[in-house]
């Protein structure tokens, strides 16, 4: 996919799963939110779910009891409170960045379908 750095208007190439992601413009350095232009589609399987809504299914605290273990499972990680917000911990015991993890669930098409299910349990 596409995505155009309002600032400079400088065409960045990034896979659909990065959208709503923040990124410095390679060519301004500018920080800029990954976002489609008008016209274009969502990616290519139907099952995407944006590192945004990724992020408001660990940062939900109500649908907590549902979204964590399933989360947890898919990454083999636990889901902690942290400073206000919720972090994956690795087996490990090291911090999984946000952005790893649903790398890790948007490139993996099972647990790509098994996260959208969850979005759409918790949403509909």
């Amino acid at each position: 996919m596409s995505f155009f750095c309002p600032h400079c208007n400088t065409e960045n190439g990034a896979g659909h799963i990065w959208t709503g992601m923040k990124i410095r413009c390679p060519a301004c350095l500018r920080e800029i939110i990954l976002t489609y232009r008008n016209g274009q589609s969502i990616g290519p399987t139907g099952w995407e779910v944006t590192f945004r809504d990724f992020c408001q299914l660990v940062d939900d605290e109500y649908n907590s009891s549902v979204t964590h273990p399933r989360i947890a499972k898919l990454l083999d990680c636990t889901i902690v409170p942290m400073e206000g917000r919720f972090v994956l911990r690795q087996q490990t015991g090291i911090l999984l960045p946000l952005e790893v993890a649903h790398f890790l669930l948007q490139s993996d098409p099972v647990k790509q379908r098994s996260l959208y299910d969850l979005a759409m349990d918790v949403w509909r």
